[in-house]
């Protein structure tokens, strides 16, 4: 969001955020800027406490925010409570999805993913303008939520810290990089049993962790109890600046989520010339790698040791695949390719009827 707040600010548009925070100590706090304004609200408790009543008070201070808030157009991300909010406060609102809450209870079978499935079903009961950040998430969207109308297809866009980024020189450094989370549908537990096969006939890599989950978490002590943990570095969250240096410090990304609707993590690796290697059967994951990348079956171990392997083992692939990422995420995914494509669907609706 702040990528694409960033991209507004500098085309000569004025900009106000609305967002919420815990421990706020506060109803509210305003900050001022340039042409930019952002509104933060308090919110009261625990993400998964907030919903059983459906983010109600959340929707509550986010409704009497936007309703003090002048715009042309109100832009909903997530098809949850800031959805619901806008929606309520009959705005001139355009919808942002940014995954498909039936396959997230299919993943997480649990009272919160049903919950906010519940919200999401409101949201688009309500909703007259939506847009997915993929093609195979709008495909779920009217699948899943029978939603008959256009989608429009509005994606992430690359910081611009990374598509500004001159790629260096990876020769150097012999590490094999993922960045996600430790709950199951990322998958890095199939990544170390690979990373255990790949070490029968490489010795001189290392295989960074990087996310919440990813640190000295239950996935570390589970690999340290089945002596599964030799040449990983378990890094847990890190910063933004951390995160752009430990990418321009690997040589190969490896992304064995089992679904994602547009993965950024991914974007950033091939803006700085890393080769991937992600699921085939990934939900939007062969959309965003395209060509710089070799796609997997990523409940296989032995697959994603074998590409992880082949690019190991093949300077030229890697370097190949590299300068294909940087080029698809240049021509794809930047601020100056997409930032038109925003602002034409905010003129669209901006000249609709409420």
């Amino acid at each position: 969001m702040s990528t694409l707040a960033e991209a507004l600010l500098k085309n000569g548009h004025e900009v106000q955020i609305i967002s919420t925070a815990m421990d706020l100590g506060v109803e509210e706090i305003i900050l001022n800027g340039d042409r930019l304004k952002f509104t933060i609200v308090k919110a009261s408790s625990s993400p998964r406490n907030r919903a059983l009543t459906l983010f109600w008070s959340d929707r509550k201070r986010l409704r009497k925010a936007i309703n003090k808030t002048q715009a042309d157009v109100f832009h909903a991300h997530w098809t949850y409570e800031f959805a619901l909010a806008a929606l309520k406060c009959k705005k001139k609102v355009l919808v942002s999805a940014h995954d498909a809450p039936i396959e997230i209870l299919r993943y997480y079978r649990d009272p919160y993913r049903f919950l906010r499935l519940l919200l999401s079903i409101i949201v688009r009961l309500k909703c007259k303008n939506l847009a997915a950040v993929s093609p195979y998430l709008a495909s779920k969207w009217k699948k899943q939520m029978f939603w008959s109308n256009e989608i429009q297809i509005l994606s992430n866009l690359i910081p611009s810290d990374f598509s500004e980024r001159v790629p260096q020189n990876f020769k150097k450094y012999n590490k094999v990089l993922c960045i996600a989370d430790g709950f199951e549908l990322k998958n890095v537990k199939t990544l170390i049993y690979a990373w255990q096969i790949i070490r029968r006939t490489v010795s001189n890599y290392s295989l960074i962790l990087v996310g919440p989950g990813l640190g000295n978490d239950q996935l570390r002590k589970w690999a340290v109890e089945k002596k599964l943990d030799e040449q990983i570095e378990w890094r847990g969250y890190v910063n933004r600046s951390e995160i752009l240096n430990l990418i321009e410090t690997s040589k190969i990304y490896c992304h064995p989520s089992l679904e994602e609707s547009h993965c950024l993590a991914i974007l950033e690796a091939l803006s700085c010339g890393l080769p991937v290697v992600a699921g085939k059967d990934s939900g939007a994951i062969p959309w965003s790698v395209g060509d710089a990348g070799i796609l997997v079956n990523v409940q296989s171990p032995q697959e994603i040791a074998r590409a992880i392997t082949t690019l190991i083992e093949s300077p030229k692939l890697r370097e190949s695949l590299g300068n294909k990422g940087i080029k698809y995420v240049q021509t794809n995914f930047t601020s100056e390719v997409l930032l038109e494509k925003y602002i034409s669907s905010y003129k669209k609706i901006i000249n609709q009827k409420l």
